[in-house]
């Protein structure tokens, strides 16, 4: 208990603006200035000060809902984040539960707290489970994996979801993951190998696109009516996009298991020494 409580307290929604804590006192005075023309010096005036006392606001926030395509019998993953989003520090408790109304259930149901932060759950990492105690401080976050896997009666179209939810009293907050059976659906995971980097140091972003369906996901040629060029020609496969965060720079782009690296420069042309773009044939 204490551990997760001391885990909580170690994970800050850095991208969260932190409000002003339960109890702070805010001062606020108000000054003019203006030109004294029969002085012809500057004057100012001051007001009184006025001292305002802010008060304790519990919130939390569960992100985000997310939706994936999967075939029968396949294994995925969600990945959630409970936030302490008021000014008052939080000891909620989370529960997952099936979405009733849907075509089917998700089995193999587990929820796991993601320690290091890599977006996967690994070996040794804990359960999170009803009963956990939760601290978590003023901006403090705690990430969630949610495995599952899908029912091998299932059909393409069904729907199943699972609904996370955290309470703390009266506030409250939850996010669902929704899966549609397909016979051909792609999942793509992103993970890191470090969770808090220094200035300049160096980070390793993996990438892993799965094709959980029953059939190959065929190859095309053109994104949104604009065809795929890899160093000036024509080509075809599935691209995958990610993103590079403004404060960083792509050191080294390592190509495996299918993957071609490539570097986007604008619409959809890019370019690489192999100059191929792969598929992905079912898992």
């Amino acid at each position: 208990m204490a551990c997760l409580a001391a885990f909580a307290a170690l994970c800050p929604a850095v991208a969260l603006a932190v409000p002003a804590p339960a109890g702070a006192l805010i001062e606020s005075q108000a000054v003019v200035s203006y030109f004294n023309t029969e002085l012809g010096i500057y004057e100012s005036v001051s007001t009184n000060v006025v001292v305002t006392r802010v008060n304790s606001v519990k919130a939390i926030e569960v992100v985000s809902d997310q939706t994936v395509f999967m075939a029968p019998a396949s294994v995925g993953q969600f990945a959630f984040f409970i936030r302490n989003t008021g000014n008052a520090p939080l000891s909620p408790s989370a529960t997952l539960e099936q979405v009733a109304g849907h075509h089917a259930n998700l089995v193999d149901i587990r929820a796991v707290i993601d320690q290091n932060r890599n977006g996967t759950a690994d070996p040794g990492e804990w359960e999170l489970t009803p009963d956990m105690a939760i601290e978590l401080p003023v901006g403090g976050e705690l990430p969630v994996i949610v495995q599952f896997a899908t029912p091998a009666s299932s059909h393409d179209g069904q729907l199943a979801a699972l609904r996370l939810s955290a309470k703390d009293g009266s506030v409250a907050d939850a996010a669902t993951g929704t899966v549609i059976m397909s016979s051909t659906g792609l999942v793509l995971e992103k993970s890191a190998t470090e969770n808090e980097v220094q200035a300049g140091g160096r980070l390793r972003y993996g990438l892993r696109l799965r094709n959980n369906g029953a059939n190959a996901v065929a190859a095309y040629a053109q994104l949104d009516g604009s065809s795929i060029l890899i160093d000036g020609a024509a080509a075809s496969g599935i691209l995958v996009r990610d993103a590079r965060p403004l404060n960083t720079r792509v050191v080294n782009a390592e190509s495996a298991a299918g993957f071609v690296a490539l570097q986007l420069h604008f619409s959809f042309e890019v370019s690489s020494s192999s100059g191929r773009l792969m598929g992905a044939p079912p898992a």
